[in-house]
């Protein structure tokens, strides 16, 4: 069945009008002081993960479907209701973050399986970035990869050279 999605300011206003709240948020605000000390903590604590930031830019239009395919296998996994993707949500969605000195970024985890190696999609985050913050509004974890998609947004933030890191999380 079909379903009106809202992300709005003033929830009062729309519990009014038959909506109810499906999920809370929670901000994660990070400063970032030292970079090469957020990266040696990392690779300290983390150096068993193969983490792999890919702009959805670097991938090629014509892959657009199979991976919106995924993503909504995995989604469909994970929630009772999501938003449905595909090739055209994926490009627009790319544009409005890229508008807004953005990107769209899939994490993978390069993983071995005797002599097979594949990678395994850990998680999905889309950015904007303004007066060297920048903010997570989709961080999307797959499975129990939390702690693996937070890295990725992190190492992002200091590639980019962002001072401060604030990631919207959805919360139960």
């Amino acid at each position: 069945s079909s379903f009106a999605f809202l992300m709005p300011k003033k929830q009062e206003y729309y519990n009014s009008l038959g909506f109810r709240m499906v999920y809370n948020t929670r901000l994660l605000d990070y400063s970032i002081v030292d970079a090469d000390e957020f990266e040696r903590d990392v690779l300290d604590n983390y150096s068993s993960l193969m983490l792999n930031i890919t702009s959805l830019g670097q991938i090629k239009e014509n892959e657009y479907d199979k991976l919106a395919y995924e993503l909504n296998d995995i989604m469909e996994q994970q929630y009772n209701a999501f938003s449905l993707r595909d090739k055209s949500y994926l490009i627009d969605m790319l544009d409005e973050h890229r508008c807004q000195h953005g990107d769209v970024c899939i994490v993978s985890e390069t993983m071995a399986d005797g002599n097979d190696i594949y990678d395994n999609l850990v998680g999905v985050f889309a950015y904007d970035v303004y007066d060297e913050v920048m903010y997570v509004e989709r961080f999307e974890p797959f499975g129990n990869n939390m702690v693996a998609l937070l890295i990725s947004v992190m190492k992002q933030a200091i590639e980019i050279t962002c001072s401060r890191c604030i990631i919207t999380v959805f919360v139960n």
